[in-house]
C-alpha cells in the first residue's frame, strides 16, 4: 500500500463489487452519511461500525453511469 494511504481506515471490498456494483462509488450526504446501494449490505455494516449513517437504496440504473457523469 501506498505512504499516501497512511492514516486511512480503509474497508476492502471485493473485485465484482467494485467493479459490477461500484462498492466505492456511494453518494456522500455529509461527513458521517452515505448512500449505497441495496446489493452491497456487508459494505454498509462495516460503514455502520465505523459510524457511518448509512442509506440503502435500490439504485441499480444509477450503478451502470459508473458515477458522476
Amino acid at each position: 500500500m501506498g505512504r499516501f494511504l497512511e492514516g486511512w481506515d480503509l474497508i476492502n471490498v471485493t473485485a465484482s463489487e467494485a467493479k459490477d456494483l461500484l462498492a466505492v462509488n456511494g453518494l456522500v450526504l455529509g461527513p458521517k452519511e452515505i448512500i449505497i446501494d441495496t446489493r452491497l449490505p456487508k459494505l454498509g455494516d462495516q460503514l455502520d461500525k465505523k459510524g457511518v449513517e448509512v442509506q440503502l437504496f435500490d439504485y441499480d440504473a444509477v450503478t451502470t453511469w459508473c458515477g458522476g457523469y
